[in-house]
């Protein structure tokens, strides 16, 4: 049986005629698909299910073509194909830049991608002090990575187009339960549309006096989306700095132009989240870790470390609202940082309620309650609101 017998057609070979901009040359993976027995689902994830296929031994490669490849499926429904359209932009263009995998070829429901030996770091792999710094640089490099979007924050108007569908779809107001979320929270007892109105507009206001800079941000850094290159050279148990060539940014399915506090705030709000938990809801929130001051530091010196050495001029700095005072660009920050932790929550809230009342999604992926997540989010979202007006 051929794991991709109908996506290798739709690919198509050389000779076939078909669409120049889905072929592959080098075709044998495309033309004999790929046996299921050299094929492994290596991740389920929500937005994509992935694939590391290979050759069978007995198949000859044709021309420069590589043995094993990663083939992606976009997994949601998908109302919008300029979505697609954007994340195969931003993966060429960080693929051309040398910040991830090479993309070997499209289709109308993902792509195959070049596939790296590799392994996702643990979360407390991810929060150890030189492996965090290193990812904070890598994060830099991308958030000053130039792309063709929207160069404006898209985190308002992407809420907005949500909020709207949800309204559309007739979202009907429910009680604001918590499940993961623990301790003494002030917060409104009922989720509604107006409610979710109130908290952007007051959200738009705050941002409105804002200086942060927007920059290509990934908006969800997590663990689950950095590789671990396999090298000769184990991982060590302390707290050296891994080396950057070993780290690989993946799934860019939320990039686009933020806030930079945006993505310092993202980061260490998820900190504070775990996926991996066995019991329902299936994820468990430490409120203090996403305020975890060593982790903020240590993030944020990384991050201004990374600027510092790519900002060669004056007027760079100046973009960046840096000093070369190194304590009080830190504390900066720092300070953006926190004044931002909300958002994130109330982004993610949205989302998930997006995707349980629009895309109908509520019993459909296995493990994943999307309107208890969102709840849980916009718990969150009101227990860190004081921070927008406190740094």
């Amino acid at each position: 049986m051929l794991l991709s017998l109908s996506l290798g057609l739709r690919l198509g070979t050389p000779n076939d005629g078909s669409d120049a901009a889905a072929r592959w040359d080098g075709a044998a993976l495309v033309r004999l698909g790929f046996r299921s027995e050299q094929s492994e689902a290596i991740i389920d994830g929500l937005t994509n299910l992935v694939f590391h296929c290979e050759l069978s031994p007995d198949i000859a490669v044709i021309s420069s073509e590589p043995r094993s490849v990663l083939l992606r499926i976009q997994m949601l429904p998908v109302s919008n194909h300029l979505q697609l359209l954007r994340e195969q932009a931003v993966f060429m263009n960080l693929s051309a830049n040398g910040y991830g995998p090479k993309l070997l070829a499209v289709f109308a429901e993902g792509r195959i991608e070049e596939y790296i030996p590799s392994r996702a770091p643990r979360k407390d792999e991810f929060l150890r002090e030189g492996f965090f710094y290193t990812i904070a640089g890598l994060v830099a490099k991308i958030n000053n990575t130039v792309m063709p979007l929207p160069k404006f924050p898209q985190y308002i108007p992407l809420l907005r187009s949500w909020l709207l569908r949800c309204r559309v779809s007739g979202l009907q107001p429910m009680l604001l339960e918590r499940t993961a979320v623990h301790g003494a929270i002030d917060c409104p007892e009922v989720l509604s549309m107006e409610l979710l109105e109130k908290e952007i507009a007051e959200i738009e206001g705050f941002l409105s006096e804002q200086e942060s800079p927007s920059v290509f941000c990934h908006n969800d850094m997590v663990a689950s989306n950095v590789l671990l290159r396999d090298t000769d050279q184990s991982f060590t148990n302390d707290d050296s700095v891994v080396e950057r060539e070993r780290l690989v940014l993946i799934d860019f399915g939320f990039a686009f132009y933020n806030y930079r506090a945006y993505e310092i705030a993202n980061t260490m709000a998820e900190c504070g989240m775990s996926y991996d938990t066995p019991e329902y809801p299936y994820y468990s929130v430490d409120l203090d870790m996403m305020e975890n001051d060593s982790l903020f530091r240590t993030f944020c010196s990384g991050y201004l470390d990374q600027l510092y050495e790519d900002m060669d001029s004056p007027e760079k700095m100046r973009r960046q609202l840096l000093t070369g005072d190194r304590r009080r660009d830190l504390n900066m920050l720092i300070n953006e940082g926190r004044r931002f932790l909300p958002l994130p929550h109330f982004f993610w809230a949205t989302w998930n309620i997006f995707c349980s009342q629009v895309q109908g999604l509520g019993d459909a992926l296995e493990g994943a309650d999307f309107l208890t997540h969102a709840k849980d989010r916009l718990i969150v979202y009101y227990h860190f609101k004081d921070n927008m007006y406190k740094y």
